[in-house]
């Protein structure tokens, strides 16, 4: 939860919906996250959210849901 909103990863569409927690609506479009959106994290007015096919993390500002700066790239150990 953050920006006063659920947020959910949509592994179907690549997207993540945001759901208004006082109306329990659907708030604004899906937001595109990268193929297969896994792991989402919220705090400090931001939200990460990981693509799994792609290796990425995408932050995304919780109040207007804006990508903000470039993805980030995963690398593996």
């Amino acid at each position: 939860m953050a920006g006063g909103k659920l947020w959910v990863t949509n592994n179907a569409d690549a997207t993540v919906t945001r759901i208004d927690l006082s109306s329990g609506q659907v708030s604004g479009k899906p937001i595109p996250v990268g193929k297969r959106p896994f792991g989402i994290a919220a705090g400090d007015g931001m939200v990460w959210v990981t693509s799994y096919d792609e290796g990425t993390v995408r932050r995304l500002d919780a109040n207007t849901g804006e990508q903000l700066g470039g993805q980030s790239y995963l690398h593996a150990s």
